[in-house]
């Protein structure tokens, strides 16, 4: 049955359907794990899917890469910087 779900979300997710809010309450309603360690669980879900779908759109050519490295780059940066605040506060 995970390995079901699993499949079914990864495909959602690599179609870009916000799959997350479907992991996670099936983690913690069926499988019992907290929120905040299924939360984490998506996260890693969600990277596997994305990486392993980036080569199919690229293939397409689908993604234009120039809008996203301006967008992807100064986000990455402020990630850390708020990264390191939120271990200040």
């Amino acid at each position: 049955m995970d390995i079901a779900v699993s499949l079914i979300l990864g495909t959602m997710c690599g179609m870009g359907v916000g799959s997350a809010g479907l992991f996670v309450t099936y983690l913690v309603l069926s499988l019992g794990m907290e929120q905040l360690p299924a939360q984490g669980t998506n996260l890693a879900f969600f990277l596997c899917a994305a990486a392993a779908s980036l080569p199919v759109h690229l293939k397409k050519r689908k993604l234009d890469t120039a809008p996203i490295m301006k967008i992807a780059l100064p986000a990455a940066a402020f990630s850390v910087l708020g990264s390191y605040i939120g271990t200040l506060i």
